[in-house]
């Protein structure tokens, strides 16, 4: 009965061996189980991880892309604005040269204006004392003349004129004029 009896532990403890070992090994299944079931959730997330970490890099790649265009774009536009603005300072520098010139040049005319109109005055002045001196002179030709008739009135005045007839004809008239009692002038007439 030992023997049976010890058979018997034996079976038990094989049982239970047994047992233990399939527990363990269905514990070891199940373990493993969850540990592929764990791999495979943490494979899967990897993957997730990798796929979400590649459309971030190709979001970054388009996003520096896009970058880049409107940083090409803003110094295309700067450039475009620099050369603007540089034909503006041009425009406005010949403009300012043109401005010059132009005053300038009407300065220059108003120079020439200016000593024109002076000596068209002095001219004018010089033209006016020349006629002044003519109406002078002609004053005093006219004053003389004016003397000289004056003195020839005074002098027809003192003259004395006496008519004679002298003529035995009839019909004919002869005069003599005397000027301060001389014979001046003879005349003779026919009246027929």
């Amino acid at each position: 009965m030992v023997f049976i009896k010890e058979e018997s532990e034996d079976l038990k403890i094989e049982n239970v061996f047994s047992l233990k070992h399939e527990e363990t090994e269905e514990h070891t299944e199940k373990e493993e189980s969850e540990e592929m079931k764990i791999e495979e959730t943490l494979r899967v997330k990897h993957e997730e991880t990798e796929e979400q970490t590649e459309k971030e890099e190709r979001e970054d790649v388009k996003i520096e892309e896009t970058l880049r265009v409107k940083h090409e774009e803003t110094e295309e536009q700067t450039e475009k604005e620099e050369s603007e603005d540089v034909k503006i300072e041009e425009t406005l520098r010949v403009k300012h040269e043109e401005t010059e010139e132009q005053t300038e040049k009407e300065e220059r005319e108003d120079v020439k204006i200016e000593e024109t109109l002076r000596v068209k005055h002095e001219e004018t002045e010089e033209q006016t004392e020349k006629e002044e001196r003519e109406d002078v002179k002609i004053e005093e030709t006219l004053r003389v003349k004016h003397e000289e008739t004056e003195e020839q009135t005074e002098s027809a005045t003192r003259t004395s004129f006496s008519c004679s007839k002298i003529s035995p004809w009839e019909n004919t008239v002869d005069f003599i004029l005397l000027k301060y009692g001389e014979p001046h002038i003879c005349c003779h007439l026919n009246t027929a």
